[in-house]
């Protein structure tokens, strides 16, 4: 149930419709993703996509900060 609602919690922030979420995400139709979402966060699958959509739109902006010494002889990636 984690991984499911891990995977319509993305998807639904995204933009993706319920119905396309559920079927993406295994659920056998949109009530059962309504149901499980429910059960287990306590809200709407709709309520979840707004609360994600704003959690993705708030950490687009972090800018990771490291000092030199833990720069020191690790790969440096850009994402």
């Amino acid at each position: 149930m984690l991984v499911r609602s891990h995977c319509a919690a993305h998807r639904l922030g995204a933009g993706e419709g319920p119905v396309e979420t559920a079927l993406a995400c295994g659920y056998v139709d949109q009530s059962h993703l309504h149901r499980d979402v429910h059960a287990f966060t306590g809200c709407t699958p709709g309520a979840l996509a707004r609360m994600e959509a704003t959690s993705a739109r708030d950490t687009a902006d972090v800018t990771v900060v490291m000092d030199s010494a833990e720069l020191d002889g690790a790969e440096r990636k850009t994402p």
